[in-house]
This record gives C-alpha cells, sequence and structure tokens, in this order.
C-alpha cells in the first residue's frame, strides 16, 4: 500500500524540519511522525531487496532495482537529515510514531557497487545486448528503460525503447486476455500490471484490456480505501476514550495516508467523507489534549528544577518568571479550548504556583505591606465622610429586609416582610428609599398569585378531557392547553402550583393509556395491510415478466388505497409514520415500473445497434438491471467476460502472433517494406558480410591416370594457394611436378603444400594426378557477387523479402557445393528466426518444411569449413544432395508474397454485428446476412469465441459477428490473391496454413 510514500520523501523531511522550529504539535504534527515512520520502512524494505539482488543476482539486477522510480538512493538521503535525533526525541515527548533507523551500511554498500562502473552508458549497454540475445524481454526492457532514462539524447536508444515497449505493451494485453479467459488465473490482472511495473512500463488509459485492467485497480483502490474510511468511522466513539483513541489514531493516519498515496479520498461519498474528517477533528482535540498535559507536566518539572536552584549549561542561575508565565499559558490554552484538566494534574500546578509565590514573597513583602496601610485608611476616610448620611436604625433595618427578600426570590417570604414591616412603609414618604424599594416586591407578589390562579384554571380545563373519547380533534385541544400550562409554569414561582403539577402529572398517565388503547385497535388493521401491501410489493419486484409485475402492482395499489384510508384514524406520529411508509412503497413500485419501461427500452436498443461497441454497451446495461433473471445475468456475464476478444477478433483470426499483428501495423504495405535493423541484427549481417573465410579460394579440375591414356577419375579440389607446375624431362618420359596446398578432412588449410607427380611416357601411357591451372572456386565468386553483395543491400536496407530469395537461388545453384549452400541457409534462417515476422519466414509454409528438413539432415549445425573438407570436394554429402534436390523446385518467394497479400487484404476488412442471440437462446440474424455465411459468436458450453455451426449452440444475448472487407466475405479475399499472385491458397499444401479465418 505504501510504495509510492518515498516519492516525495524531500518534501516530508522539508516539512518536519518547519516543525522542529517552533513549538508544532497536534495531529498534523503526529501525521507528520506516521508518514516518516513509514517512509523509512519502505526504504528499509527495498535496501533489503537490493543488497540480495547485490549478492544474489548481480549488481545490474541491484541497480535496475535502485533506479525504480523514486531512486532509492536519493530518498535514503532525504530521510537521512541531519535534525533526525532531534526529531526523535519530539516523537518521543509527545508519543508520536517512533520510526525505526534507517539501513545506511545497505545504502554505502549499494553506492560503493555502483561506483565502480566507469561508463554507465557502455554498462548497461552490454547489458541489454546480453539480455536481448537470451531473448530475456522483461530484463531487456528494464535496462533500455534505464538507457532512455539516462540518455535522453540518444536517439537509436529512444527508438528501441519504444519498439520493445510496444511489444511489452502488447506481452502485457496478451497475459490479461489470457488471465481474463481462465476461470482460476494463476496471476490476477492487479498482480500481472504491477509486475510490468516493476519493469518501468507506464500504462496510458487507452482502450482496450489494459484500461479495462487499469478501471478494476482503480475500482479496488476506491472500495479499499471506502473499507478504510469506514473502518476509522466505526470507531469514531472511541475517540473520547483515554484508551483507545490512539488505536483510532493509528487507523485514521494509516487511511488518510492511503488516501493521499492514492489519490482516492475525492471517490469517497460526500456524507463518508465528511464523517471521515468528522473523526479527524475529534482526534485532533484529543490529540491536542494528551500533548497539553504532557506540556503542562514537562513545565512543571521544569519549573521545580529551577526553583531547586538548577542553573544552565553556561553556570548562571535560571529565573523561574519564563517558565511561569509558560505554565499558565499551557493552563489557559487547554481551558480556553474545553478541556478539563485532571484534578491530580490541577494540584499539581497549583502546588507548583504556591511554590513559586513563597519564594518571591519576601521581596514583594514591603510593597505589598505598603498597598494594604493606605486601603485601611481609606476605609477609615470613607467611614468618616459618610457616618453622617446613616438613616435610623429602623428604617435601615427594613431596607436591609427587603433587600434579602429581592435577592431570594421567595414569594412566601416577600409576603411576609411586606407584613411584618407593613407600618414602617406606609408611614414613609411615597418616593423615600423605603417606600420605592417595597412596591416592586409587592407588584411581584400579586403577579405571581394571579398566575397561580390562571394555572389552577387551566388544569381543571384539562381535567375536563377525561369525560370524553380522546380523537384527534380533542387531542391537539389537549396539547394546546398543556402547552399554556407550560408557558404559565415557567413564569410562576417553584414553591407555588406544586397541586396543578400533580394533577397535570396524573392526567398525562391517563392520557397516554387512553391513547395506547385507542391506537392498538387501529394498529392491528394497519398492521395487517401492510404485511399484505409488502407481500405484494415484493412479488412485483421479484417478478419475471412485465405481466406478472403488472398483475401485483394493481393488487399493491389496491391495498395502498386501504391503507391510506386506515392512517387517517391514527394521531400525529404513528399517521406521519404510516404516510411515510405509504410514499415508500409508492415510490418502490414507480421505481420498479420504471426499471421494467427502461428494460424494455435497452432490449429495444439492443436489436437496433449497428456495431459491436453499441451492442455490448447496451449489453451493460441490461445486466445492471435487478429485475433480470439470474441465469440471463450469467449469460450475459459469459459474454462481456469477452468483450475484449470480440473486439480483437479480427486480430485472434488473421494475425494471433503480436509480433506479425505489429508488423503489419507498423508500414503501410508489408510486402514492399524495407525493415529497419536492430543492433543484433546489424551485427550478425556484419560478420556474415565480412567472413574472410569465403574469399580467395581457388579450386582446379584434377585428373587421375593409371596409365591408360584416359583418366581413371575427374573431380574439383577447392586450393589455398594456386597451382605451380615444374616440369623434368627423364629418360622414360617426362614428369610434371604440381605443388599443391589444399585443405583437410576437417576443411582447415594444410601448413605445407605437397608435390603430387604425374608421368607421361614416350609410349602415350599416363601415371599420376595431372592438376589442370588453378582459378578462383565458384563459391567465392558466389559469395563476393551475390551473397556479399546481398548481404550489404539488406544492411543498407533492402526489400523484406530479400532473405527468401537469397534461399531460393542457393537451393538452384546445382555448381556450387552442396555443404556450401546448406551453411549459408542455415545462417540465412537463423538470422530470420531472430525476428520471423520481420522477414517473412512465418509466411511461406515450403520454408518452414525446409527448415526443418535441414535441422534433421544438418543435426547440431553446419561448419563453414565442411564444404572445403577434402572429403566433402571428393564425395559430396548424399543428405545435402537429396536435400537440394527436393528444394529447388520450391517457389518460396511467391508462397511469402502470396501469403503477405492475403494477410494485408484480410487486415483491410472488419468484424461487422450481423445480429444477436436472444434470450430464448434463438438466432437473430439482419435481413442484409446471408444465415449460411460464416458467423462467430460466443459459444454456449465453453464461453469461447467459436464459428457457428449445428452443432454448436452460441449463448443468449451473444453478438454475432461475421467478417466483411468492401461488402464482400472472407472467401473473396482467397480469389483476389490468386490474381495478384497466381497462387491458389486454398488448394494443398496451403490451405493448411491458412489463417482461421479462412479455414
Amino acid at each position: 500500500m505504501l510504495e509510492g510514500i518515498l516519492q516525495d520523501a524531500s518534501k516530508l523531511v522539508y516539512r518536519i524540519q518547519t516543525a522542529l522550529k517552533g513549538e508544532s504539535g497536534g495531529l498534523e504534527t503526529a501525521m507528520l511522525a506516521w508518514r516518516y515512520a513509514a517512509a523509512v520502512e519502505e526504504a528499509n524494505r527495498r535496501l533489503a531487496i537490493c543488497s540480495e539482488q547485490l549478492e544474489t543476482q548481480g549488481d545490474i539486477v541491484a541497480y535496475a532495482s535502485e533506479q525504480f522510480s523514486p531512486k532509492l538512493l536519493e530518498a535514503v538521503d532525504a530521510l537521512d537529515f541531519a535534525e533526525s535525533g532531534a526529531w526523535r526525541a519530539r516523537c518521543e515527548v509527545f508519543g508520536w510514531r517512533m520510526a525505526s533507523q534507517i539501513e545506511v551500511e545497505k545504502a554505502k554498500t549499494l553506492r560503493s557497487a555502483f561506483a565502480k562502473v566507469e561508463d554507465l552508458k557502455e554498462w548497461l549497454s552490454a547489458e541489454f545486448r546480453k539480455r536481448a540475445r537470451a531473448k530475456d524481454k522483461a530484463k531487456a526492457f528494464q535496462i533500455i528503460n534505464l538507457l532512455k532514462e539516462n540518455f535522453q539524447e540518444d536517439l537509436n536508444i529512444q527508438e528501441e525503447f519504444k519498439r520493445l515497449r510496444q511489444g511489452a505493451v502488447e506481452q502485457a494485453e496478451n497475459e490479461l486476455q489470457a488471465a481474463m479467459e481462465e476461470l482460476l488465473a494463476n496471476e490476477s490482472s492487479q498482480a500481472i500490471l504491477e509486475r510490468y511495473r516493476a519493469q518501468g512500463l507506464e500504462f496510458s488509459q487507452k482502450e482496450g484490456l489494459i484500461a479495462k485492467a487499469l478501471q478494476a485497480e482503480t475500482a479496488a483502490l476506491e472500495k479499499k480505501a471506502e473499507e478504510l474510511a469506514k473502518g476509522v468511522v466505526d470507531r469514531r466513539e472511541d475517540t473520547d476514550d483515554a484508551e483507545k483513541w490512539k488505536d483510532v489514531e493509528e487507523a485514521y493516519l494509516q487511511c488518510d495516508t492511503f488516501l493521499a498515496i492514492t489519490g482516492t479520498r475525492a471517490t469517497l461519498e460526500t456524507g463518508l467523507r465528511g464523517d471521515f474528517g468528522d473523526v479527524g477533528t475529534a482526534l485532533s482535540r484529543s490529540r491536542g489534549f494528551h500533548e497539553s498535559k504532557i506540556q503542562i507536566r514537562n513545565t512543571i518539572a521544569e519549573l521545580s528544577e529551577i526553583l531547586k536552584g538548577k542553573r544552565s549549561d553556561s553556570g548562571k542561575k535560571l529565573k523561574p518568571h519564563d517558565s511561569i508565565e509558560r505554565l499558565k499559558s499551557f493552563e489557559a490554552q487547554a481551558k480556553k479550548v474545553g478541556y478539563r484538566l485532571p484534578k491530580d494534574l490541577q494540584q499539581e500546578i497549583h502546588q507548583v504556583l504556591a511554590e513559586a509565590r513563597k519564594k518571591r514573597l519576601p521581596k514583594l513583602a514591603f510593597f505589598y505591606g505598603g498597598i494594604a496601610a493606605s486601603f485601611v485608611f481609606s476605609l477609615w476616610v470613607i467611614s468618616y465622610l459618610f457616618s453622617g448620611a446613616k438613616e435610623d436604625d429602623l428604617t435601615a433595618e427594613a431596607l436591609a429586609a427587603l433587600k434579602d427578600v429581592s435577592v431570594e426570590k421567595s414569594v412566601l417570604a416577600a409576603e411576609s416582610v411586606l407584613k411584618e414591616w407593613q407600618f414602617e412603609i406606609a408611614g414613609s414618604e411615597p418616593n423615600s428609599p423605603l417606600n420605592r424599594a417595597a412596591q416592586p416586591i409587592r407588584e411581584w407578589t400579586e403577579q405571581q398569585r394571579a398566575l397561580e390562579t390562571e394555572y389552577s384554571r387551566v388544569v381543571d380545563s384539562i381535567e375536563k378531557f377525561k369525560q370524553q373519547k380522546v380523537d384527534k380533534k380533542s387531542e391537539s385541544e389537549i396539547e394546546e392547553l398543556i402547552a399554556d400550562a407550560s408557558m404559565i409554569r415557567q413564569e410562576l414561582s417553584p414553591e407555588l402550583g406544586e397541586n396543578g403539577d400533580n394533577r397535570i402529572k396524573e392526567f398525562n398517565t391517563w392520557l397516554s393509556g387512553e391513547i395506547n388503547r385507542r391506537d392498538q385497535l387501529a394498529g392491528q388493521q394497519i398492521d395487517q395491510l401492510r404485511m399484505a401491501t409488502a407481500e405484494q410489493l415484493a412479488q412485483a419486484e421479484s417478478a419475471q415478466s412485465l405481466e406478472e409485475f403488472e398483475t401485483a402492482s394493481s393488487k399493491t395499489l389496491d391495498l395502498l388505497e386501504q391503507l391510506i384510508e386506515a392512517a387517517t384514524t391514527l394521531p400525529g406520529n404513528e399517521s406521519t409514520s404510516i404516510s411515510s411508509s405509504i410514499e415508500s412503497i409508492s415510490s418502490s413500485l414507480d421505481g420498479i415500473r420504471n426499471k421494467w419501461d427502461a428494460f424494455a427500452m435497452a432490449q429495444r436498443k439492443l436489436s437496433e445497434a449497428e456495431s459491436l461497441e453499441d451492442y455490448l454497451e447496451n449489453l451493460r446495461r441490461i445486466q445492471s438491471f435487478d429485475i433480470l433473471p439470474r441465469q440471463d445475468k450469467l449469460d450475459i456475464g459469459r459474454t462481456l467476460k469477452r468483450e475484449s476478444a470480440l473486439a480483437s477478433l479480427k486480430q485472434t483470426l488473421i494475425l494471433p502472433d503480436a509480433d506479425g499483428w505489429m508488423e503489419y501495423a507498423e508500414v503501410e504495405e508489408y510486402r514492399r517494406a524495407k525493415p529497419e535493423l536492430s543492433d543484433v541484427e546489424r551485427v550478425f549481417l556484419e560478420r556474415l558480410a565480412n567472413d574472410s573465410n569465403f574469399t580467395f579460394i581457388f579450386q582446379s579440375k584434377v585428373k587421375y591416370f593409371e596409365g591408360d591414356a584416359i583418366a581413371k577419375s575427374e573431380y574439383r579440389v577447392f586450393l589455398k594457394d594456386p597451382i605451380t607446375k615444374s616440369e623434368t624431362g627423364l629418360k622414360t618420359g617426362v614428369n610434371f611436378a604440381f605443388q599443391v596446398r589444399g585443405f583437410d578432412e576437417q576443411g582447415e588449410a594444410e601448413r605445407q603444400p605437397r608435390e603430387m607427380n604425374f608421368l607421361s611416357h614416350p609410349d602415350g601411357t599416363f601415371w599420376g594426378f595431372f592438376y589442370e591451372p588453378s582459378d578462383m572456386a565458384q563459391e567465392s565468386i558466389y559469395y563476393e557477387e551475390t551473397l556479399r553483395v546481398s548481404l550489404l543491400q539488406i544492411l543498407a536496407g533492402a526489400p523484406r523479402f530479400t532473405i527468401i530469395g537469397m534461399i531460393e537461388q542457393l537451393n538452384k545453384q546445382r555448381t556450387l557445393s552442396p555443404a556450401f549452400r546448406a551453411y549459408w541457409q542455415e545462417q540465412l534462417l537463423t538470422f530470420m528466426e531472430m525476428d520471423p515476422w520481420k522477414w517473412g519466414l512465418t509466411l511461406s509454409p515450403t520454408l518452414a518444411e525446409q527448415r526443418e528438413r535441414l535441422s534433421k539432415v544438418a543435426r547440431g549445425g553446419i561448419s563453414k569449413w565442411q564444404w572445403l573438407s577434402s572429403i566433402e570436394q571428393t564425395s559430396p554429402s548424399i543428405e545435402f544432395i537429396d536435400y537440394f534436390r527436393y528444394s529447388e523446385k520450391t517457389r518460396l518467394v511467391d508462397e511469402a508474397e502470396a501469403f503477405a497479400a492475403l494477410y494485408q487484404e484480410a487486415l483491410n476488412g472488419e468484424f461487422i454485428l450481423a445480429g444477436h442471440i436472444n434470450a430464448e437462446g434463438e438466432v437473430a440474424l439482419k435481413s442484409e446476412y446471408a444465415s449460411a455465411e460464416p458467423i462467430w459468436t460466443v459459444n454456449a458450453v465453453t464461453g469461447r469465441i467459436e464459428k457457428m455451426d449445428s452443432e454448436k449452440q452460441g449463448a443468449s444475448y451473444a453478438p454475432l459477428l461475421t467478417y466483411r472487407k468492401d461488402g464482400q466475405s472472407a472467401t473473396s479475399l482467397l480469389q483476389q490473391t490468386r490474381f495478384l499472385t497466381g497462387l491458389d491458397l486454398s488448394q494443398k499444401p496451403f490451405i493448411d496454413h491458412l489463417p482461421p479465418l479462412f479455414r
């Protein structure tokens, strides 16, 4: 899940360094700690993998893994920052997630290994060539990707990367298709994507299997994001639990990191996203309270040490003022945001502050003593100045009593005081303080007594309803009276109206019983109607046809009318609840009816679809209907599972080989194209074109005599050097001595020339070997003038079938050594096997047979010196002679041209939607298509895409596809190919090699 957390390692560390500069804390800083620890964990995991690869698989594999985005060593450098020790201390204080130590030694080992590489480009290029020759496509692509990233200016590398990337993408598509077609695939689509990403392959959002796999991967991420978020939200009640909130915080941080890395936060439902944010807010509060307590306790400990005489590192005595102010600030901040500090912590705060005040008291005694003396003097002056303004004792006592009553807010006490001091109040002046104090108290007591009388009257009115039948109208009147009584009671003093309170309480008990009895009878009838309505609604939902739905819908509507009428007898909340239920049932019924209407519309669009894309889109729409029978869903699922195979049916039936498909796609006309050579192919051809073993080989005709004038045998020999001859006269005749340097049985040149004698006697008899003058061997001439010229043409850019033509010409060169011809055919075939579709090797069935026969004749390969062997010269190999006797009649280039033309024409056509199979399994073919022409569809039994016949039944809802090119069927292409090339590919031996489309 956290593979991408190293992507922004430097930004993460920068935020941590910023947090260290101040007193940063809270949930956001805890998030930094969590992500930093996760990043270190991921870095150590990758370091372990690279270290193991360095030991077991070599430095190139470790380097490729290290360079995988993001680059590992760069991320390690960022995470191993200078302030990491201070950050660990901060994490330890506040209880944030602690990161483990970075495996710096493993990083040093990797750096040392990579530093030994002097020329990175040459190192990677050599490894690339090695992997390419070994046909290790995965490693080859991984290395060319590194070359592409490091050497952007090299156009050859960029082009090679594009070619290999295209092949890798197509290989990934093939693997995805195989995984989707298998019922129990060995590897999931997501695992295939991850494996190719590990090689450095970046996928783009395009149509096809990759897009479908990426969508599935995105859906899986979104589903996991939703599960993680719901898991956090379900535990939000634990955020206020002192023991559980940290567990919730860890789950929250993990989920928030996942949402950030995968970009799935926006895909959460709005409600879920809001709930998740509420959990974060609650956790932020819990985290803030937790850290506040830690800061307060640390400050208390610091202040205690200062009060004991602690000194700074420089030896100066520390002053407690800063610690006291900081402690007060932390305490005030906690109270401001609503935190309630524990009693023990509050006690510790008060205790340490009291101790600090004691320390400061001697210094402040004089100052505060002066202030106290001034205050006493001020009181004396004020007392003296106002002593003449005192009223008489009796009036003052009455005012004090009235003042006490006004504070107590007691009606009985107020009435008692007014009665007790009635004489003094009546005898005072109207505007006297005593009268002004008594007047509002008297008015208030009179108001309270009036409210008490009104309260009793309303209660009497409420109790009258006991004599009536409680219906909805009377219930509404009772609610109004009880509301009036409640308003009066709020203004009435608590000590008054106790009798009315008890009477209302008793009435409410009686009313509740009456309502329950009334609603019980109505509820029984409504329950029966609701059960019957729900049953009919269920039948409507489970209807298998529109007719069944209409019947169940009509019965449901009848029951709803009865339920609506019965609901009118219920009071208030119950009636609202039933109304809500009725609306829900009506809405559900309308929704089901809309589904049937939409389903009918979708089926009509399905039958009217003009293209496969439109057909499959409508098929997906039909599958989404929950009213669709289960078997129909399974049938549709069988077809949709083959969606990509249906879309790529042309490739499957014409060019199932991905390399062939790519070759045809890259050029406008395959047959006339001049392929570009890869580096490996170029090196191979250059070696053949510059092989000195075939230059300057001489030949001579040898005649052997044993006395007769007619040679006993005559044959051709190959010579390393030209023949030299000397002549000596004898009494019995003439002796000719030939200096001959040929080749031994292994085809290697002899070290020293041999002297071969020939005697000519006067009687006309001859003895020995006679060598005619030597000249250049035909094989050397053919190599220089034909083979080498053709190879150089291919290196410069020759037509695609040039090599096939060279093989065909070698078949016909009877005057050349069979071993020489076989060797060169073997080399040319080996070259073509590097990329068979590029050079047309796969287009000639006869060439494929010839290659197989040649491999049987020359098991283990043909030596380039075999044609020079002295044995081969005098007695050529029968196997080679037989091989060429069979091969010289072939028309290899014509075959390749014919098959290439057929493929080219076939690829210009398309598979057309000819109809579909309906839900009943019947074939619904469009009128413009004949029933006898080939039709492809999804097999109902195997689930594969096959050609329909009388024995194979198509799956329900499967599309029917047929091939068309310019309005003609596939069989017409064979006739066109015959007119173009002269070969009838529908006859033996070609018919068995035709693409599946024509079989």
